[in-house]
């Protein structure tokens, strides 16, 4: 007589744990973390294209802003309407990011180093002005990830965030 009500129980608990709505959850939570981590690539790809081209000394690199902040304007398109992150997904996207922000600075160096090719070639104030309308696009970025970060993570997503942007301010002032 025991073994039918166990055998009921097993049942239902093994229903319970295939349904849908629990998968569905799971799978949510990992097409979050997904965006987010597809955003820091799609960046991460714009940017090491712009390294390459300014430590090519490639003049015309207008083109290549263009492309970083379109890919910071498709993020923020992606991530606005994303719930914001959990503790745990907050932890797997430091890993992702932090060659990110690796890049950003070396990019912005480079562009520092180049600046007198850029005089020579007239680009000087072009390059000035896209500095600043990249740095107008990554403080917009900036201010929606704030927003989805949890607040065991804030302080550090802030710092990541004001040394970009003094990295770029350092650029803009080179050019200035």
């Amino acid at each position: 007589m025991k073994f039918l009500p166990s055998l009921i129980l097993l049942s239902l608990s093994a229903q319970a744990l295939a349904s849908p709505y629990v998968n569905h959850h799971a799978a949510k939570d990992q097409r979050d973390v997904g965006v987010y981590e597809e955003v820091i690539v799609d960046i991460r790809l714009a940017v090491d294209k712009f390294n390459k081209d300014i430590f090519l000394a490639i003049p015309d690199i207008h083109d290549d802003f263009d492309i970083i902040i379109a890919a910071i304007q498709r993020g923020m398109g992606r991530l606005g309407p994303e719930p914001p992150l959990i503790p745990f997904q907050a932890r797997i996207l430091i890993i992702p990011s932090l060659p990110l922000k690796t890049q950003i600075k070396e990019a912005l160096r480079n562009v520092i180093r180049k600046r007198a090719i850029m005089d020579t070639s007239g680009l000087k104030p072009q390059v000035a002005q896209d500095l600043r309308r990249l740095k107008a696009a990554a403080q917009q970025l900036s201010s929606l990830v704030l927003t989805k970060v949890p607040a065991g993570f804030l302080v550090l997503a802030q710092r990541s965030s004001l040394e970009i942007m003094h990295d770029i301010d350092d650029a803009i002032y080179a050019y200035s």
